[in-house]
């Protein structure tokens, strides 16, 4: 946890949102990812957002029909 009342403010923010999705999307899986320190932009910070999406190894852009 944290001292800075505007990340607890967030957090809070946060949850209540998370909250809402679970209640009207609760048969989908929803994947939480951290809070970066930096925008994510550019391929390198892209692939790690899917690392995190996707931690089985599945392969960029790969379709599901592609066999």
């Amino acid at each position: 946890m944290t001292d800075s009342p505007f990340l607890a403010q967030k957090r809070q923010q946060q949850q209540a949102h998370l909250e809402q999705l679970r209640e009207r999307h609760g048969d989908l899986p929803i994947v939480e990812i951290p809070l970066f320190p930096q925008e994510v932009r550019g391929v390198e910070r892209l692939q790690t957002i899917g690392r995190l999406l996707c931690p089985a190894g599945a392969e960029v852009g790969q379709r599901a029909d592609a066999e």
